[in-house]
């Protein structure tokens, strides 16, 4: 693609590569977020417990949960000083 970019004739800015790392980058968030909370959806989890489960890094499951729980599709639930997440539902309200 650099090449091909230098071949061109006058200025021109090359913003194809920077648009298609965002948009992968935001298709692979999404695919985070719905494993989450089908994981979440069988049983509450800690942040440990995704990680492990999911094979991801802790810190990008903690961003993960920060920005669920802020859309309200997850809540926070503390039990025995361990905080663990669970999918928002019907279910989850009762408590």
């Amino acid at each position: 693609m650099t090449r091909m970019f230098r071949l061109l004739p006058g200025k021109a800015e090359l913003i194809v590569e920077q648009s298609h790392a965002k948009l992968l980058a935001s298709q692979r968030q999404e695919t985070d977020d719905l494993e989450i909370l089908a994981l979440l959806s069988r049983r509450p989890c800690t942040v440990h417990g995704i990680s492990m489960g999911l094979g991801m890094n802790p810190g990008e499951v903690a961003k993960r949960l920060h920005c669920l729980s802020q859309r309200g599709d997850v809540i926070v639930v503390r039990s025995n000083d361990m905080v663990f997440y669970e999918k928002a539902g019907p279910l989850s309200q009762i408590r």
